[in-house]
């Protein structure tokens, strides 16, 4: 599945684009792809339903969906050639 959304971080705005796939039955992967909002600015007074409905969000929102089909349909499972070399405790350290 894919999901796109639009986030605060920082004061900035960031449209989020989430891909998850199962890759087994209890195990799935998943990916963010941010992307900054650029002239976001001039619709902060105003609502982001404004935004969205205008010219720049609408080209924004058609980009974001593009780069997302294209990781989605072009994400595939491989087995890792790296696998015996990862230490899978890096976290305890």
């Amino acid at each position: 599945s894919a999901v796109i959304t639009l986030e605060e971080i920082d004061g900035s705005f960031y449209l989020k684009g989430s891909i998850a796939e199962f890759i087994q039955n209890d195990r799935a992967i998943r990916v963010d792809i941010y992307r900054e909002i650029k002239r976001i600015g001039v619709f902060r007074q105003s609502a982001l339903e404004n935004w969205k409905n205008s010219t720049t969000g609408y080209k924004n929102i058609e980009n974001m969906k593009r780069m997302i089909d294209y990781i989605y349909e072009n994400m595939e499972v491989t087995e890792c050639q790296y696998k015996n070399t990862i230490d899978i405790n890096w976290w305890k350290k």
